[in-house]
């Protein structure tokens, strides 16, 4: 299976559900750039990411902000590094985790690889599954 996810639909995404305006820009297959300003009085603020390693179980996303640290808290207040099922962050290494294995009430699947280009971010799945009924 292969996703194409636009970095409009992302922008439109955070803006719509975070009220905040982002830019994306692809540094390379690997890397993209977020830019945006979280508040009126706050200095606008970059964040590289980039995908580090795939393993076995996980993907390993590295930001190089520590911007990051605090944007983070805000979407997860509670002291805990897990920001969903599937999403651990390692604030002292500076490192998103994302668990490759996707499994919800509906689907379930498998990250193989993520890559960005100039527009858009490309994840290939497999082991795609929908649940029974």
């Amino acid at each position: 299976m292969f996703l194409n996810i636009t970095y409009k639909e992302i922008i439109d995404f955070v803006e719509e559900n975070y009220k905040v305006k982002i830019s994306i820009e692809e540094i390379d297959s690997k890397s993209i750039k977020l830019s945006g300003k979280l508040a009126l009085l706050l200095p606008k603020i970059s964040i590289e990411l980039s995908i580090e390693r795939i393993n076995e179980v996980s993907i390993f996303v590295h930001y190089n902000s520590t911007a990051m640290n605090a944007i983070l808290k805000l979407i997860n207040p509670s002291s805990s590094n897990k920001i969903s099922n599937y999403i651990d962050i390692d604030t002292k290494n500076k490192y998103i985790i994302i668990d490759r294995m996707i499994v919800t009430e509906d689907i379930s699947f498998e990250i193989s690889n993520i890559e960005f280009d100039d527009s858009s971010v490309k994840i290939i799945a497999t082991n795609f599954a929908l649940a029974k009924s």
